[in-house]
C-alpha cells in the first residue's frame, strides 16, 4: 500500500484526494458560517418593508443595513414562494414545472411584483 504512493502517480492522485478533502470541509465551514450569521441577525421583514418610503419617485431607506435586510427579504420571499409551488410537484423535471408554470399562470416574480405595487414603484428588473 505505501509502495503506491512513493510513485509519481500516487503522489499525484494523494495530492488530488487531499484537495478534494480540503475543499469539502471548506464548503461546510463556509455554510455553517452562512447560517450561523443569518440565525444571528432576525429580520422581521414586514417591518423593514413597512419603514421604506418613496420620494420623488424613488425608494428611500433608512440606511446601507436597512437596503440589505430590504433586499435579503425580498430573496427570501420568492425563494420561499418558489419552494412552496415547486413541492406541489416533487417528482416534476425542470422541463415539466416550465410547462406547468405556463399551464397555472404561476409568475416566480410574484413577491417581487406584489412588493413594487404596493410602493407603487416600477423596478427595472
Amino acid at each position: 500500500m505505501l509502495r503506491i504512493f512513493s510513485t509519481p502517480s500516487g503522489f499525484l492522485f494523494l495530492l488530488v484526494i487531499c484537495s478534494f478533502v480540503s475543499c469539502q470541509k471548506e464548503k461546510i465551514v463556509k455554510s455553517e458560517n452562512e447560517q450561523k450569521s443569518a440565525s444571528d441577525r432576525t429580520i422581521n421583514c414586514p417591518l423593514i418593508k413597512s419603514t421604506i418610503v418613496k420620494t420623488d419617485g424613488k425608494l428611500v431607506f433608512t440606511n446601507q443595513q436597512h437596503f440589505e435586510d430590504c433586499i435579503e427579504c425580498l430573496e427570501q420571499e420568492v425563494e420561499d414562494y418558489n419552494d412552496v409551488y415547486e413541492s406541489q410537484y416533487p417528482e416534476a423535471t425542470a422541463e415539466q414545472l416550465d410547462s406547468l408554470d405556463d399551464l397555472n399562470g404561476f409568475n416566480e416574480w410574484l413577491p417581487l411584483v406584489q412588493f413594487e405595487t404596493q410602493k407603487t414603484f416600477v423596478s427595472l428588473r
